[in-house]
């Protein structure tokens, strides 16, 4: 059933935000990435598996989690 429809919006009116959680290799991923394409939507992946050895210093990882929040507000 698509999101944008009635029906969802008058079940769950304030749909903002999912947090999925589970073993690996349940489809989270494929998941989120499948809603967001239905949705038209932005994914930041900030998970540590993705961010390792990017950012050597502190002041790195702060910067980019603020760039992370800015661009959340944002959209």
């Amino acid at each position: 059933m698509p999101l944008g429809s009635s029906y969802i919006k008058s079940k769950v009116p304030n749909l903002n935000y999912f947090l999925f959680y589970g073993s690996m290799g349940s489809g989270k991923t494929m998941m989120t990435r499948a809603l967001a394409h239905e949705c038209d939507a932005i994914v930041l992946d900030i998970s540590p598996t993705n961010l390792e050895g990017k950012y050597m210093d502190k002041a790195g990882t702060n910067k980019m989690m603020y760039m992370v929040f800015t661009c959340a507000k944002v959209f």
